[in-house]
């Protein structure tokens, strides 16, 4: 490729040796001493290095054919340089390099080569510029007055004295502040190790060492101490050297501060080291000249002041023979032809802006201006990543071209912005082909930051690596072709779209790169790589990876899990000087987001993460890694506030609770197995026994055989099919309750407990710490409303599955009963030893018990929450079914508690649960203990004074009423009540406030309630109150209530007593009693006038038929409904209960008018007097309604009252007066019940009839309607109907006896006779009935 004529420059024929036997050709030269590809001495093991992967795969060393390859870093402060310890989890078993995975996902692996000497962490601030040589696997830091190197891929601990190199450098610079020295690693020496060279930037100073070996230690002479030493002639005032690369085997090229390049040669003539520099100078050809076309000199003029962006080392055509190209930040691009004894020349120069900038506009929006102005070269890199591609030919040949990758940048909306561009140079032109914008994905980079941006392509070149000072961009590159062919593939949409990737550093820590270097995939390096030096951390590789085959358009982009996975399995990594957050794909939408969490969490959970390896040997530790990952999942979504739904964190919970149970789980299957009892644990009976569907079959041909660790392993995602598991095999050995309990199955019902205990009790302490963390809600297991507001729209919860509860339960219920049979176990068992194990299992069971009740009791209320807040009417009714069962079977099972010794945690159970009526019994079980306890009482001995132990109890009592408040009240009063006691709440004085409250709220012992009322409070209006309120509404003898309004009458008075002080009408005052009690007295009357009927009755069903009978023959004969009202009226006279004012009133108007003794009217009141004893009641009676709507009821009872009473005689036939003498109808008219009515009211009650009852008027009567509503709606819905058709009866009948028995006229009549007779002792005369 490159032109073979170039004219040699006359200082070289001068340099040359007179005796030595000048060459024919360039084929006959003298050979230099060849880089080796010799391995270091350090690296003299058998391993076989393989890329860093996921949890720590290595990364193999590779040697140049050429030489080493290394860029410089520009002199950066080093502040701190503090390693991190590796996290277990991410070591791999079996790598001894020590490196360790900071990042991995499809596309890239980022590792941490921990190998640092101690010279360099104990001094973080000391200021240092680095040099990596990749090939040769060593680093280089330099400080002002000392050079340190050692090789960077070995172990840490394998860092000795005699691996890191440290030796002064011989001339440092004049000034502290001066730049940093400039250094590169040269070809390995025939002892392995290889040289270096070190340039004092601000004095031109040059020091060669032929090789690093510690010279002190080898002892060698101080000439190799020291190095050979030189120097960069013709320096100018301010030049300073900015560059240095190794051009080997011609020499070392360092760029200067001008723009001007010296060339180091390292050997002389006869092949030994030594040092000569030379300037390079070009001859110009022409100025119309291409980048092959000809040679001009960079001195004319000004042209040779300017900045060198990069200078690379390319081809070598011949022996000692290297190209040097050299890009400017001007976008000019030089090629140099370097020979390894001083000859050089320029052989090309191109101008590649235009081309660049041209590219650029077709791809990205940039202005002209920003374009000229703006536009930079920071750098190039070989388009395959390997220097020696491009073939030697003519330098006109287009085919013959330079692929070059160009790092530029320009303005762009006032921003700076970056472009990787595929350069083409060939012949006399330079064309961009392919432009790749970096995504810096909205993170700044400072302009003004000391370090330049840098670009390396590591061979084969299909991916770069972009450095800033911050971080670095990693991006695929799409193979450079001939540009038409590109534009072929662009227009048929073949083209891939490439990967790239922003890989930042943290904020705050002090993070910065200060050194990188390319690292070539070959056969020591499986893949291409960016070793890096970070500041305040140490070396990272950064490895890209094959594309993963995708045919979507995102197949080239990071996906949310991706990044999601980052966090969780390195974002929490100690000193990962790695940012995971802030990117794009966390800003997804959040179903994404949520879905991939899910996946994730999911994945742990299985243990198909490819994170997470399998082959762990602690398996603690494996499991501990899993439940970091979930935990740092949770952490993330919190810290940041990404929105999930509800359901969604709830699974999220859910996963990490299992992740938790299940290492509780573990740790007590490791104290099984560490203390065993018979030849397999209970939980590998059982994991033996599960069928396929509830664990995870192991696959044939895997070599796994250990089906106890597999499940732990594999079938965390369903650990709710180990609870009822847990059971499995001991129901059938305990079917027999009597026998005693054989020491192994108290031993396997041990285990059980243990394990179940370590699912439960861990799961839900799990729960209620990290509710905060998921956002489920702090503290929700207090406060129940919140827990059914969330659970109805969450699935069943895995700890309280319908079956987990069943099976829970049943496991709680045979501790019990094992415990409960220990005298017989004991009895039964033989050895002594025996009897002494059996009870030590035994002792651990009840031990547990309490625990185990806890844990139900959470179970409990988690699956009735559940069920109450379902939709589902069947769920919600299964919920109540279970709530009600549970608190029947808890009594019990606390009993049974205090029955195995242990009272005092079945009384802490009853409090917890707040169970008051198992905690009553307790503590009277308590107490009984506590008597049985007590000494004898010597017979002298007659004080009251309470033992210790009563005092404790009582002061428990007392902090009970001030604890749970009416809860404890009502239980512990009741249970006195219950139990016959009732009057030992009259003598509670300590409690007199308690014993009130819960007597007046409680109706059912209001009998009770008025005593104390009397007793304790000395509250007469209340008892009074109270007594009333008993007589009329709760009291079920009428005796007892004629009782019981004496009572309230008299606790009335004793009022106005205490009072001292009586109303102005006490009448008035005790009226309403007089009234009770004359309802009372009626109901008696008509008792007594039934009782002949009920003579001869063996029980109260054999009365009521009497009594129906008699006197249900007439009035109600034909009617149903009347007639079962009627019934229900008589029976409960016959049982002697307290009647209701109406159904007094519907008994005395549907009753028959029965006579037992003739004209006896004291012996018989109620015979004849029916409806008068029925408008009494009415006035007597007390009725529950407002004031208005009492009187509505009131006046419609009186209607109906007087529409029986006008309907009871046949006015039809009493008006037909034909052939009847005035007398004969007059009598009849008497006769009648309405007569006899008015003439009761007129005689007894002295009423003024005319004035009283005037309104009740038949007609009148007629228009109102009367519907008794108390009678209706005691009725059954059938008898409802038939009962308003009959009252309808009874107006159609009223209604013909005004049209046609004249009704209206008769009433008036009697009316008028009856005021008559009874308003005047002397009768003057009347009208004669007969003219009617």
């Amino acid at each position: 490729m490159f032109s073979s004529n170039v004219a040699a420059h006359p200082s070289v024929a001068a340099l040359r040796n007179p005796r030595r036997r000048q060459r024919s050709n360039a084929d006959e030269s003298v050979k230099p001493p060849k880089a080796k590809r010799q391995r270091s001495t350090l690296r003299q093991d058998d391993r076989e290095p393989a890329v860093v992967k996921h949890l720590g795969e290595g990364q193999s060393l590779q040697d140049d054919e050429n030489g080493p390859e290394e860029i410089s870093s520009r002199p950066v402060t080093v502040s701190e340089l503090a390693l991190r310890g590796p996290r277990k989890q991410e070591k791999r078993g079996g790598l001894t390099d020590g490196t360790i995975t900071l990042s991995s996902n499809d596309f890239y692996t980022v590792s941490h080569l921990p190998s640092l000497p101690e010279q360099i962490k104990e001094n973080p601030t000391a200021p240092l510029r680095y040099t990596i040589s990749s090939s040769n696997g060593y680093c280089l830091a330099l400080s002002q007055h000392e050079a340190i190197v050692w090789p960077y891929t070995i172990p840490p601990q394998s860092l000795t004295p005699s691996t890191v190199l440290q030796f002064a450098i011989p001339c440092p610079a004049r000034h502290s502040d001066d730049p940093l020295p400039l250094g590169t690693l040269i070809s390995k020496s025939a002892e392995g190790n290889p040289g270096l060279m070190v340039v004092v930037p601000s004095t031109g100073k040059i020091t060669l060492w032929e090789t690093v070996s510690n010279a002190a230690i080898l002892g060698l002479m101080k000439q190799r101490q020291n190095g050979i030493q030189g120097h960069i002639p013709g320096m100018l005032s301010g030049e300073m050297a900015t560059e240095i690369i190794n051009a080997e085997p011609s020499g070392i090229i360092i760029a200067l501060s001008t723009g001007r390049l010296a060339h180091v040669s390292i050997r002389d003539s006869q092949g030994k080291p030594g040092i000569s520099v030379q300037l390079l100078h070009g001859i110009s050809r022409g100025s119309n000249v291409g980048f092959f076309g000809g040679i001009r000199s960079v001195l004319s003029g000004s042209s040779w002041k300017r900045k060198i962006a990069a200078a690379k080392a390319g081809m070598s055509s011949q022996r000692g023979q290297r190209d040097i190209i050299i890009a400017t930040s001007a976008g000019e691009f030089e090629l140099w032809d370097i020979h390894w004894n001083n000859g050089n020349s320029l052989k090309a120069q191109v101008d590649a802006k235009q081309s660049i900038l041209q590219a650029l506009r077709r791809t990205v929006d940039v202005s002209e201006d920003d374009a000229q102005n703006t536009f930079q070269v920071y750098d190039f890199a070989f388009a395959n990543g390997d220097p020696n591609h491009y073939a030697p030919g003519d330098v006109n040949d287009v085919d013959c071209a330079i692929s070059l990758w160009a790092l530029v940048g320009v303005c762009q909306n006032s921003s700076l912005s970056y472009f990787v561009v595929g350069l083409r140079i060939a012949g006399s032109t330079a064309t961009a082909d392919v432009v790749n914008p970096l995504q810096l994905r909205n993170n700044a980079v400072d302009s003004g930051a000391l370090w330049t941006p840098l670009l390396c392509v590591p061979k084969p070149g299909g991916w770069a690596f972009v450095i800033f000072d911050r971080g670095l961009v990693i991006i695929s590159l799409v193979p450079l072709v001939d540009p038409v062919s590109a534009q072929l593939l662009e227009e048929s949409h073949v083209m891939d779209s490439n990967f790239q990737d922003y890989i930042r550093l943290k904020d705050g820590n002090g993070y910065a790169v200060q050194g990188c270097s390319p690292e070539d995939s070959d056969a020591d390096h499986k893949y291409p790589s960016c070793i890096l030096m970070i500041r305040n951390f140490g070396l990272i590789r950064v490895s890209a990876l094959p594309r993963p085959p995708s045919n979507i358009a995102d197949g080239a982009k990071i996906t949310a899990k991706s990044r999601l996975e980052q966090i969780v399995f390195y974002g929490s990594m100690k000193s990962n000087p790695l940012e995971f957050v802030g990117y794009d794909e966390l800003r997804s939408a959040p179903a994404e987001l949520e879905q991939a969490a899910l996946q994730i969490s999911d994945e742990i959970l299985r243990s198909n993460s490819k994170f997470i390896p399998t082959t762990i040997p602690s398996l603690e530790q494996y499991m501990k890694m899993r439940a970091s990952a979930l935990h740092d999942l949770a952490l993330y979504i919190q810290r940041f506030h990404v929105y999930f739904s509800p359901l969604a964190r709830w699974k999220l919970l859910w996963g990490a609770e299992k992740m938790a149970a299940q290492r509780a789980i573990w740790k007590v299957q490791q104290g099984n197995e560490e203390h065993p009892t018979s030849n397999r644990t209970h939980l590998d009976f059982i994991i033996s026994k599960m069928g396929d569907n509830h664990k995870t079959k192991i696959e044939p041909g895997s070599g796994e055989t250990d089906i106890v660790r597999h499940w732990f392993i594999h079938d965390t995602w369903r650990m709710e099919y180990i609870i009822p598991w847990i059971l499995n095999g001991l129901r059938k050995e305990d079917s027999n309750t009597s026998r005693a309990v054989d020491r192994q199955f108290a031993e396997r019902v041990c285990e059980a407990c243990d394990l179940s205990l370590a699912a439960l009790e861990t799961a839900f302490q799990f729960r209620e710490d990290s509710a905060a963390l998921y956002g489920v809600g702090e503290g929700f297991m207090d406060d129940d409303a919140a827990i059914v507001a969330q659970y109805s729209a969450l699935p069943e919860f895995w700890t309280s599955t319908q079956i987990n509860y069943s099976e829970t339960e049943q496991l709680l219920d045979l501790e019990l009963n094992i415990c409960r049979r220990r005298p017989a176990t004991t009895a039964a068992t033989g050895s002594d030893s025996s009897t002494t194990r059996t009870s030590k299992v035994l002792d651990t069971i009840k031990e547990n018990i309490p625990r185990q009740f806890r844990a139900f009791a959470l179970l409990h209320k988690e699956r009735t929450m559940w069920c109450a807040a379902q939709n589902d009417s069947e769920i919600q009714s299964s919920g109540k079914m279970l709530e009600k069962s549970h608190v029947e079977n808890r009594k019990p099972q606390l009993f049974k508690l205090a029955a195995i010794g242990l009272l005092e945690d079945a009384i802490t159970l009853a409090e917890s649960f707040r169970d008051m009526d198992a905690l009553v019994e307790l503590m009277v079980d308590l107490h009984e203990q506590i008597k049985e306890q007590r000494p004898p009482r010597r017979s002298e001995d007659d004080s009251p004074v309470l033992d210790e132990g009563t005092k404790v109890w009582k002061r428990r009592i007392d902090n009970y009423f001030e604890r749970f408040g009416d809860a404890w009240a009502d239980a512990f009063f009741t249970r006195h009540i219950t139990v016959g006691q009732p009057e030992t709440l009259f003598i509670m004085q300590e409690y007199q406030g308690a014993v009130t409250k819960f007597l007046r709220s409680h109706p059912a012992y209001s009998k009770l309630s008025w005593i104390n009322d009397i007793v304790g409070e000395r509250d007469y209006k209340t008892a009074c109150t109270t007594l009333q309120r008993l007589a009329i509404e709760q009291e079920t003898d009428i005796w007892s209530k004629r009782v019981e309004i004496s009572l309230a009458k008299l606790a009335k008075l004793a009022e106005f007593e205490k009072a001292g002080s009586a109303p102005a009408s006490l009448h008035d005052a005790v009226r309403p009693f007089d009234q009770l009690m004359e309802t009372c007295n009626i109901q008696e009357l008509i008792y007594e006038h039934v009782l002949p009927t009920l003579h001869g009755a063996i029980d109260d069903g054999a009365a009521l038929q009497l009594a129906t009978e008699q006197f249900g023959n007439n009035v109600v004969r034909g009617k149903p409904a009347l007639r079962a009202l009627l019934q229900r009226c008589l029976a409960k006279l016959v049982t002697r209960s307290p009647m209701e004012p109406e159904e007094l009133i519907n008994l005395l108007t549907l009753m028959d008018p029965v006579r037992f003794l003739e004209g006896g009217e004291e012996e018989d009141s109620i015979g004849g007097h029916e409806f008068f004893f029925a408008l009494t009641v009415l006035k007597m009676g007390n009725f529950h309604h407002q004031d208005q709507q009492a009187h509505e009821y009131r006046d419609g009872l009186e209607r109906l009252i007087w529409r029986r009473c006008m309907i009871r005689d046949n006015w039809e036939a009493i008006n037909r007066t034909e052939k009847k003498g005035d007398r004969e109808v007059e009598s009849k008219v008497h006769a009648t019940a309405l007569a006899e009515t008015m003439r009761q009211l007129a005689e007894v009650l002295g009423e003024d009839v005319r004035l009283t009852r005037q309104s009740y008027t038949p007609s009148r009567i007629l228009e109102s309607n009367i519907f008794p509503s108390m009678s209706h709606a005691g009725m059954p819905p059938d008898q409802q109907i038939s009962y308003l058709q009959e009252l309808d009866a009874e107006a159609d009948l009223l209604r013909t006896y005004v049209e046609k028995g004249k009704l209206d006229e008769w009433f008036s009549w009697i009316i008028s006779e009856t005021t008559g007779r009874f308003s005047t002792p002397v009768r003057e005369g009347g009208n004669n009935p007969g003219g009617h």
